[in-house]
């Protein structure tokens, strides 16, 4: 046998291994994956209090949505938003029409130019006497 087929030989038997530590590895992280998914969700986590405004009807913002609200009856006003874009502007829009309080929640907040503008908005609110609530969740 040659010497070049012998390390031909060799760097398939190594290809093979690593294939197979692979494939190990990935049932490994799926059956991870499937028991940690069936695991039951912590009850214990803190909660925050929610309070329902006094009569929510009387905001600028309630009176401009009220004549669709009254030709839909048992529709909701839900409405998906498809970009970063739209949702970041709906969120601006929200925090400076706001009346009477602002209540962020949020999964993450990166140190960027979109979190600067929606803080700042925040803060805004705050100085024109709204409650500005937040909760990392």
């Amino acid at each position: 046998m040659s010497k070049s087929r012998g390390a031909n030989l060799q760097f398939g038997a190594d290809v093979r291994c690593f294939l197979y530590r692979c494939a190990y590895g990935a049932m490994a992280l799926a059956a991870l994956a499937m028991t940690t998914s069936c695991m039951s969700s912590r009850f214990d986590a803190p909660r925050f209090p929610s309070y329902a405004l006094d009569k929510p009807e009387l905001t600028a913002l309630a009176q401009s949505y009220s004549p669709q609200l009254s030709t839909s009856p048992g529709r909701s006003g839900f409405h998906l938003l498809v970009s970063g874009a739209e949702a970041f502007a709906a969120r601006a829009a929200l925090a400076e029409a706001a009346q009477r309080t602002l209540e962020l929640q949020y999964y993450i907040v990166a140190h960027d130019s979109t979190a600067t503008l929606l803080l700042d908005a925040a803060l805004r609110a705050a100085q024109r006497g709204l409650h500005v609530d937040d909760h990392v969740t």
